[in-house]
């Protein structure tokens, strides 16, 4: 069977049939008929001949085909068009009234507002005037035309068949039907064309509405010239269509003529009217065209069937770049909460660069005005805009719709994890009659599934940041505020909500931070808003402090770490500065941590943490900002330390503000175990942690801990604020190198504090301290030279002088950046000679001041030192002030003569430079004393000092050089029987020095004895005094109870054991390094200290030139009657032969004894005497710390055993023979006294 041929399609004859009705109503009104009744006709015959087009696309479910492209979807549009007009134009329907009844709808729904109350009459009244107007009164362009058009009609002529005599009375009332059909016809044929304008959405009419609104908002000029100018094109086509009708001579066919140029002209304004109003007046309606296509398209990959219908659409703001808000019915499969979560799905149907947001829409009442807190079980919204679009929320003209569109997206942004909130009200909070007001608005907002209460306050902030401005929730009115709640250009109606709205925000943002900050259900602080504040540092810096309460059961120490301030650093927009402290509690003690609040301090510009940086305020104390820096700056360097934080309890600066570096006194209160000694050990970590600071101490302060940080003391431009403040530092810096120095107590670890500081009254260089002496420790520990290093080292003090104080639980420091002490020291001239008879001034000490040997004191001296350390310079100031004081003055030395004092000679008594010269000094000087002594027996006094003045004698001072070698005889080796005549005279000589020696040594210790009262006075010299060179010294053991001692020189340990009688007051007082002429000085009155001798400056030549021209113009030389003639004593003794530089008188005894080696003692008697600038012998070794005096070196300690024979036996005075000298040895004495016949009775 072969298959059945498909049917062509049926063409549309309707347009044709349409087409020939015009040209047949044009006809009829030229020959008189009623022309615009045949169209009507027309039409309707044309409607009924309009076929509908067959369809290509697939079917519907229901089995129908749909339209398949656009050629088909404009067929189907024709015919519906034709097919409307059949019934349209026979059955009377609103679209023959001027107006449309839905329009006037929401003007009555405003005057329904005044329905309440006493204008309850007053509403009915213009809602009836609003009615009437409405049905009289045309207002869309369309119906203007018509009728129009209808009073053009109503002038034509229509007595055809009146003339035909068809219907003679025709001509009087065919010309309504024509009229009224001209109307129907025109408003009928373009409602029908609006209603299937679109296949789903009719066409709106252009109104004079829409007219006015384009043009409202232009200038008036704009607006008349849109409303005269139409006017006038139309009354410039009636009078145009009136020359015509004249010229043709017809106007009297058009009756009444003047109501055909009225309909004329409106016509043609009508028509420019129109079209002023477009495109505009339908711009709505084609965008909604427009996006029912768009999402016919973009439903398409979903595959839902049925799809969503779209029953509106709208624009909001920028037209170039607007709020898109598409509202659908949702399919009943799905509903409106089914397609709330499509959102992901939808979103990339829409394209990049747009944010979306599927909202709910409110369900409506019987009257379908929206219910306020309802959710539409069936319609739902996308709302599109631009991402880069930003809404200005605190723009008092934003856009209304708008902004209510933003704020429902925001909140369901923001709250897609919560019930959908609904707007209900959108209200401006500002004086909205305040034109440089900025905006606020409070936004009510309604939920069916859950109080909104529970809601609101998580995404209120949320809320705010989608729309770029102040998001907050109080809870006390339950509303969400946005807009510029907190800026002082916004001026509220109410005064008091800045305030509020300033603590709401504050919470609210603070809420949204710690959700940064804390891990997922971790409990968020409760923000304290009423005690924010805010300080600012006097170099400008802001800190804002906000304090917070820390959830039940949560300590505010937990808050307290580097970890939170990183976070809290990052929420906070990556300040630059942040910091987390304590609060401070209620309790009796200062510092005090409140255990459930912290403070949360940050600033957006940065602030050093290095405390020496931070500048104090010009005047007053350091105020909030100050003391949350420092705070800080503690907190961080406890965290690099790895130490619980401690809490700030005061601030004190002191230095000034105009100090080019800061000091800070800081005491704190520890925490969480940390105790003062964990702090101070960890005091380097904690400064590096403070941003490197260059100083940091720590010291105790009772119940606290106090740090003093910042700048260092001593470097350039630092201004203390007060004296107190730069003695504090001074203190610390002691404290501190004490404590390097490992010097503090055992017992309780503190080390020594400063007490009192003052510079020294005669040389400000030097510093005098006063300190604490620690617990089981004494001053000898500061004493020792290896302590007094490192103090050096520690301080930067050249000079470090450790010293006894009054007070025995203290001692004294003498400080000083360089050596205080001239090197070499000048004369202080004016002091010479003039001090006191009875006192010799011959250096300085480190006070600047003079010293002074007072015979009061000490009526004898020694004087130490190695060779070149400036010794016999020493002497000779000495001498010079003796001399210049009227002293009598000897000196004596056998070994190398004296040459020392060859300045002197005209004013010494004697110089004995050979061992008779000596003897017979020693020996004129024990006449003395027994002289000096009968004088005080007769006169009744005990000191010559006591003497009437006219009697008293002149002091007498002997300088002896080399004593050691003037008192240890010389080793004597026994005769062999056949010894030679050089032998014997060797031998002789030998034993002859050894008497001389034995009568010097004994006639020392008469002197030391007993010139203390009498007036004689010692210098005994040498290189260094043991304790076996005193035994040779009648009465020696008790020597250095009777002399002052001065050291030249640096010395060991031991040296100063023999020569000292307190050796541990000279520890350290020299240093390491020690200039000739330096020394250390010691009495019985008096500690040791270090002494600088005078020198008269230039060559050595130089120096003993001046002193003599200095002597010599106080005191004239010497007459030869004034001194001692030595020169009788050398030529009186025995010559034979010449052994150690001298005639020795040989012996005629003999020795029966058997002759026995003995070795030889080799004595040191090489001291040079001169002061020269030659390189400084190699310094002694010091002895170790942990050595005993015994292992000093030197010999303090008793010879071995092993040298025992070295020295000289009793056996020896016994055996050998005595050279007793002759009786006028001392002829030239003055004071002449019998000679004893033996050397024991010398001394007797």
């Amino acid at each position: 069977m072969a298959a059945p041929r498909s049917v062509a399609p049926q063409p549309n004859l309707a347009p044709l049939v349409g087409a020939s009705a015009v040209v047949l109503c044009v006809a009829a009104s030229v020959f008189r008929l009623p022309g615009f009744v045949i169209l009507l006709l027309g039409l309707i015959v044309a409607g009924m001949m309009s076929s509908s087009p067959p369809l290509t696309g697939k079917k519907d479910a229901a089995g129908y085909p749909t339209i398949g492209n656009p050629g088909e979807h404009a067929a189907v549009l024709r015919h519906r068009r034709w097919s409307a007009l059949r019934w349209r134009l026979l059955v009377p329907n609103r679209d023959w009234l001027l107006n449309d009844p839905s329009e006037v709808k929401p003007h009555i729904e405003r005057a329904n507002q005044f329905a309440k109350g006493p204008l309850k009459n007053i509403a009915r009244v213009l809602q009836a005037a609003i009615v009437i107007f409405w049905l009289v009164v045309p207002m869309s362009f369309t119906s203007i035309g018509a009728l129009g058009l209808s009073a053009t009609v109503f002038t034509f002529p229509v007595d055809a068949m009146a003339l035909w005599g068809w219907m003679p009375d025709s001509g009087a009332w065919l010309m309504w039907p024509n009229t009224i059909c001209a109307y129907i016809t025109t408003v009928e044929f373009f409602a029908t064309r609006r209603r299937y304008a679109a296949m789903e959405d009719p066409a709106p009419p252009v109104t004079i509405g829409d007219l006015l609104s384009k043009f409202l908002e232009a200038s008036r000029v704009k607006l008349l010239a849109a409303l005269l100018l139409p006017a006038a094109a139309g009354t410039a086509a009636a009078i145009g269509v009136w020359f015509l009708t004249a010229h043709l001579g017809v106007t009297w066919l058009f009756v009444p003529f003047p109501l055909l140029l009225a309909g004329i002209a409106t016509v043609f304004a009508a028509v420019l009217w129109r079209a002023l109003a477009l495109p505009d007046a339908l711009s709505d309606w084609r965008n909604t065209v427009q996006a029912r296509e768009v999402w016919q398209q973009r439903w398409e990959p979903l595959k839902m069937d049925p799809r969503p219908y779209l029953i509106s659409h709208s624009r909001h703001g920028d037209p170039a770049a607007p709020l898109i808000l598409d509202t659908f019915d949702a399919p009943p499969t799905q509903g409106a909460s089914g397609m709330l979560g499509m959102g992901s799905r939808i979103h990339p149907l829409i394209g990049a660069g747009q944010a979306i947001a599927v909202l709910n829409e409110p369900d409506v009442d019987s009257s379908g005005q929206p219910i306020p807190g309802s959710r539409h079980p069936s319609r739902f919204s996308v709302a599109t805009w631009p991402v880069d679009q930003p809404i200005d929320v605190s723009d008092p003209t934003v856009d209304r719709g708008l902004l209510r569109e933003r704020v429902r997206s925001a909140l369901a942004i923001a709250g897609s994890s919560y019930p959908q909130l609904m707007v209900s009200a959108l209200d401006p909070m500002w004086d909205t009659a305040d034109t440089d007001s900025t905006a606020a608005w409070s936004v009510q907002c309604e939920a069916t599934d859950a109080p909104v209460a529970s809601i609101l306050p998580a995404i209120a902030a949320e809320v705010g940041a989608a729309l770029r401005t102040d998001g907050v929730y109080d809870k006390k009115t339950g509303l969400l505020y946005v807009g510029a709640l907190t800026a002082d250009s916004t001026h509220y109606v109410d005064e008091r909500q800045a305030h509020r709205f300033v603590e709401l925000a504050r919470e609210a943002r603070w809420n949204q931070r710690w959700s940064d900050v804390l891990k997922m259900g971790e409990a968020r602080p409760r923000t304290e808003s009423d005690v924010y504040k805010t300080a600012q540092l006097p170099t400008g810096q802001t800190i804002e402090c906000q304090p917070f309460m820390t959830p039940q059961g949560i300590n505010g120490s937990y808050f307290l770490t580097q970890q939170k301030e990183k976070a809290l650093a990052n929420a906070l927009g990556n300040a630059p500065w942040v910091s987390v402290i304590g609060w401070e509690g209620r309790g009796d003690k200062a510092g005090e941590r409140h255990p459930g609040a912290f403070r949360v301090l940050w600033s957006a510009q940065p602030i050093p943490l290095d405390p020496a940086r931070l500048e104090p305020p010009g005047r007053g104390r350091p105020g909030d900002a100050l003391r949350w820096a420092i705070s800080a700056a503690v907190n961080s360097g406890f965290d690099a330390a790895k130490l619980a934080r401690p809490e700030v309890v005061a601030v004190t600066s002191l230095t000034t503000a105009d100090s080019r570096g800061h000091i800070w006194d800081v005491r704190l209160r520890l925490y969480d175990g940390v105790v003062l000694s964990e702090v101070k050990q960890k005091a380097e970590k904690i400064r590096g942690g403070m941003g490197g600071t260059p100083w940091l101490r720590v010291t105790d302060s009772g119940e606290h801990v106090r740090v003093v940080v910042g700048a260092v003391p001593e470097s350039r431009g630092v201004e203390f604020a007060r004296p107190e403040a730069k003695k504090l530092t001074l203190a610390l810096d002691w404290e501190q190198r004490f404590t390097d120095a490992k010097l503090a107590s055992p017992v309780d670890g503190v080390a020594p504090r400063l007490i009192a500081a003052e510079p020294l009254e005669t040389n400000e260089q030097v510093d005098v301290l006063e300190f604490t002496l620690p617990r089981s420790l004494a001053i000898t520990d500061f004493q020792e030279q290896k302590t007094v290093d490192k103090l050096r080292a520690a301080s930067g003090k050249t000079f470090i002088n450790v010293r006894h104080n009054a007070d025995p639980s203290r001692f004294t420091m003498l400080v000083c950046d360089v050596d205080p002490m001239p090197s070499p020291a000048p004369f202080m001239w004016d002091r010479m000679g003039v001090v006191t008879p009875r006192s010799t001034t011959f250096g300085t000490r480190v006070e600047g001041a003079p010293v002074t040997w007072h015979l009061d004191n000490d009526s004898h001296l020694m004087v130490l030192g190695q060779n070149g350390s400036g010794k016999g310079i020493g002497m000779s100031a000495m001498a010079a002030d003796n001399i210049m004081s009227f002293w009598d003055v000897y000196a004596a030395d056998p070994i190398k003569g004296f040459n020392d004092f060859l300045f002197a000679d005209p004013w010494l008594r004697a110089r004995a430079t050979t061992w008779t010269q000596t003897v017979a000094v020693v020996r004129h000087l024990l006449r003395l004393l027994d002289e000096h002594k009968k004088l005080n027996e007769h006169y009744g006094v005990s000191n010559i000092r006591d003497l009437p003045d006219d009697v008293r004698p002149r002091l007498s001072c002997l300088y002896l050089d080399e004593f050691t070698s003037l008192v240890i005889p010389d080793a004597v080796v026994k005769l062999r029987d056949n010894a030679d005549e050089a032998e014997r005279k060797e031998y002789a000589a030998t034993v002859a020095i050894n008497n001389y020696k034995l009568l010097i040594g004994s006639a020392i210790g008469r002197i030391l004895r007993e010139g203390r009262a009498l007036g004689l006075v010692l210098v005994l010299a040498g290189q260094k005094l043991t304790r076996e060179e005193l035994k040779y010294i009648p009465g020696g053991a008790t020597i250095k109870s009777q002399m002052s001692r001065l050291a030249m020189g640096k010395m060991s340990f031991g040296d100063m054991m023999s020569a000292f009688a307190d050796a541990s007051s000279a520890l350290g007082l020299l240093g390491p390094s020690v200039p000739r002429g330096r020394g250390v000085f010691e009495s019985t009155s008096e500690s040791a200290f270090a002494v600088q001798t005078w020198w008269a400056g230039g060559s050595q030549a130089d120096h003993f030139r001046i002193l003599a021209e200095k002597i010599a113009e106080i005191r004239p030389p010497l007459t030869a009657g004034e001194k001692l003639d030595l020169s009788i004593s050398d030529s009186q003794a025995d010559q034979s032969v010449e052994v150690f530089g001298e005639e020795i008188t040989s012996s005629n005894d003999t020795l029966d004894e058997a002759h026995e080696e003995i070795v030889d003692v080799v004595l040191n008697l090489d001291d040079d005497l001169e002061f020269t600038f030659e390189p400084d012998p190699d310094p002694v070794p010091d002895l170790p710390p942990d050595a005993s005096v015994a292992d000093a070196p030197g010999e303090f300690s008793a010879p071995p055993t092993s040298d025992a024979d070295e020295m000289i036996p009793d056996e020896l005075f016994d055996d050998a023979p005595r050279t007793a000298p002759a009786d006028d040895l001392f002829d030239d004495v003055s004071s002449p006294s019998p000679a004893p016949p033996q050397v024991e009775d010398l001394f007797t």
